[in-house]
């Protein structure tokens, strides 16, 4: 027989029994606390991802204050002031300056606490990372391309724009020796 926080009974398959906390038979209540005490977790120590502990703490991630003091901001919960929201408690360290904020790489996210009913499945992870990369190449293919025509573009039109009067005037004249060529060798060819 196993009790569960949500104060189902399992002894069999197919029999449930509910107990409201009032109801509980005596020789159930001490069970009951054990399982209490094991999911609040007792605040100390590494969460594994094989935990099921359902501990709070403050919100003290909201800023970063090794990198000045502008980027301070409140710890929400614990004050009066600010009393919630609270989240799950994820074992951070604290930051360099000892003030209980913290602030945690991107990658580094991926391997903090959740419990196992709030943690992302093997797929639902996967299509998530997979998103991910797909907006992330999207922004940097779009960006290198806007980057690519707007430096090509400049860079055309400056060497059109460098070009001296005498070049200009040389192009000219090339051209129009290239037509007269041309219409020499046609009125040659259609004398003979």
């Amino acid at each position: 027989m196993s009790t569960y926080a949500w104060r189902w009974l399992h002894l069999e398959e197919t029999k449930r029994l509910t107990y409201f906390r009032s109801e509980t038979p005596s020789t159930l209540i001490e069970y009951r606390k054990q399982e209490l005490v094991n999911l609040r977790g007792d605040g100390k120590g590494k969460l594994e991802k094989w935990d099921r502990v359902y501990d709070h703490s403050y919100c003290n991630d909201l800023g970063d204050l090794d990198k000045g003091s502008k980027y301070v901001r409140p710890v929400l919960g614990g004050s009066s002031n600010y009393l919630y929201p609270r989240r799950r408690r994820t074992c951070r360290p604290p930051t360099k300056t000892g003030y209980p904020f913290v602030l945690v790489p991107l990658l580094m996210s991926f391997n903090i606490y959740v419990p196992r009913d709030e943690r992302f499945g093997h797929l639902k992870m996967s299509d998530f990372l997979a998103c991910a990369l797909k907006f992330v190449f999207n922004f940097l293919f779009q960006s290198l391309r806007h980057y690519l025509i707007k430096h090509l573009m400049s860079l055309i039109l400056s060497k059109i724009h460098s070009k001296s009067s005498n070049e200009e005037s040389s192009y000219q004249r090339d051209l129009y020796l290239t037509r007269l060529r041309k219409t020499s060798s046609w009125k040659l060819s259609k004398k003979s």
